[in-house]
């Protein structure tokens, strides 16, 4: 489920920009974990001073927002033809993981902030696997919800002791 976040008026220059801010937040957010991520700091990433970034993204919870929004676009799970639902859910919590360890400083924000639109999409097709393997309705939600939170737990957990297993 690759797609880029999408933005709603401005140019094409105005959305690179915004994808430069996000960038620089995870390569900040990742060194220094969400509570350091600051305006300093932010542009020190970027190669600049200044407060351009908030000309671009109204506000720290907006860029963090965004930040979580681009993890969960490079997420990969595979359609329907692709094969067997075990197999499709392998796939996605072995991209879940891939993805999440590329951005360690994200996990803890993942756990505290609402969900954004691209995780209530992933958690969306998730579901429709596991309904599709044909589990109930009550065992498809918690199931949904145990994967999620297993994945996000344990790639915590091995980004936080600083080892990356094995998939």
């Amino acid at each position: 489920m690759t797609r880029r976040i999408e933005r709603t008026g401005g140019t094409l220059a105005q959305a690179a920009r915004v994808d430069a801010i996000v960038d620089a937040a995870c390569r900040v957010i990742n060194r220094h974990g969400a509570d350091g991520l600051t305006i300093r700091r932010l542009h020190e990433a970027m190669g600049h001073h200044g407060a351009s970034a908030y000309y671009y993204v109204a506000s720290k919870q907006a860029l963090l927002d965004l930040v979580i929004e681009r993890s969960f676009a490079e997420l990969t799970l595979p359609p329907r033809e692709s094969g067997d639902w075990r197999a499709r859910l392998a796939e996605f919590l072995r991209s879940t993981r891939k993805t999440w360890l590329r951005y360690p400083g994200l996990v803890p924000l993942i756990q505290t902030r609402p969900m954004t639109t691209s995780a209530r999409e992933v958690a969306s097709r998730v579901h429709d696997v596991l309904a599709d393997a044909g589990f109930d309705e009550a065992v498809t939600s918690l199931a949904a919800f145990t994967l999620f939170h297993y994945a996000l737990g344990s790639v915590g957990w091995e980004a936080q002791s600083g080892g990356a297993g094995t998939d």
